[in-house]
């Protein structure tokens, strides 16, 4: 039967699955239960590799710090990640004595804190995000005791519990984000530092490309020096911005003189924020990659295939009777098509059909390439 402590720490481990503000009180719980010197409790998002949401309890440990900067750095952390949900894993055994003094984030974020050893496990795993819990030992504490463990082992079903209705609740949160991967545009979420917290399909295969924008530790950066300074600026403006003024624009070169990208940087809102970090939006346009195909065209305009073939011609910056000429039709026909054009598309003039054409809104119906 359980303990009373056990019982205490089951308890507000429940209410902490539906009440994310209660972790604290669930984690300090268990760290009285265990005789631990604190417990820590990390969501991880996979597709970013960053950490979503933190809680701790009974460490004196700067979380900005390890979010910040130490998370990447953690050797214990991709050991946890592979081992088997429910499969509690001892920092002691699984890195050696000689591995761990000449480590950083031991010596430097670990041990100031008065953190001796640790014993961890993964709770939950889903496609989108892993969630791991550590029960922290003092340096000046006994070692791991096997009747800790035991206990630890006993509170695994309410924990994993807690923290499959937790991350379900949050990804709940996100599902606007999901719709977004249909967008051609590339859609980035940063907090104020410009980690990144989310992206869609579009904004993946333009990171992938590494031509332009790319990801350093984390955060969203400009490849250009003097871009990446501007580009941090915005971020961090929009982030804790609440009007318009916080919205900017600005251009970031690529490699091999392809046309540069389009980003918009926008505040997101403080009712999304992650661990109390605000946020910001960027959204990346490719020019090179946005046009309405023939099928978008002839959809929006009831335009014939003819039709839809020269108002791409157009977009593409052709002229008409090289277009009449490769189409091999007379100039008089393809004047004809135009004039069609013109009248479907509701406009009168050339330069009115092609600012209205750049501006289709492009939906993919398939994954972006790689996916």
């Amino acid at each position: 039967m359980r303990s009373d402590p056990l019982m205490r720490a089951v308890s507000r481990i429940s209410e902490a699955a539906l009440a994310p503000d209660r972790w604290p009180a669930a984690l300090q719980s268990i760290t009285e239960a265990v005789g631990a010197l604190g417990v820590g409790y990390l969501l991880l998002k996979k597709r970013t590799g960053g950490v979503e949401w933190v809680s701790m309890a009974g460490l004196s440990v700067d979380v900005n710090d390890y979010i910040n900067y130490y998370a990447a750095r953690d050797p214990y952390r991709p050991v946890l990640e592979a081992a088997p949900n429910g499969s509690w894993v001892q920092l002691s055994k699984c890195l050696p004595q000689s591995v761990l003094r000449s480590d950083e984030w031991y010596n430097d974020y670990a041990v100031k804190a008065g953190i001796g050893d640790i014993i961890g496990t993964r709770l939950f795993d889903s496609p989108s995000c892993t969630v791991i819990l550590s029960a922290h030992w003092g340096i000046y504490q006994a070692p791991v005791m096997a009747t800790a463990t035991a206990s630890l082992r006993e509170l695994f079903d309410p924990l994993s519990n807690a923290a499959r209705v937790h991350a379900e609740l949050r990804e709940l949160g996100w599902k606007s984000a999901r719709a977004l991967d249909q967008l051609a545009a590339g859609v980035i979420i940063t907090d104020g530092d410009g980690r990144v917290v989310a992206m869609n399909l579009a904004a993946e295969q333009i990171l992938r490309r590494n031509d332009g924008l790319t990801v350093r530790q984390g955060r969203l950066c400009a490849q250009r020096v003097f871009e990446h300074d501007k580009f941090a600026r915005f971020i961090a403006v929009a982030a804790h911005g609440k009007t318009a003024a916080a919205v900017a624009r600005m251009l970031v070169g690529r490699r091999g003189d392809r046309v540069a990208y389009i980003l918009t940087v926008a505040p997101l809102g403080v009712e999304l924020a992650i661990y109390e970090r605000p946020l910001a939006m960027i959204l990346v346009i490719d020019p090179d990659a946005r046009s309405p195909s023939e099928r978008d065209v002839a959809e929006f305009f009831g335009l014939s295939r003819a039709e839809s073939r020269l108002a791409m011609a157009l977009l593409a910056g052709k002229v008409l009777r090289d277009i009449a000429a490769a189409s091999g039709v007379q100039i008089t026909t393809a004047r004809t098509q135009l004039s069609s054009i013109l009248r479907k598309a509701g406009v009168t003039r050339q330069a009115e059909l092609i600012r209205v054409l750049s501006s289709i809104p492009v939906i993919t119906a398939s994954r972006p390439e790689g996916k």
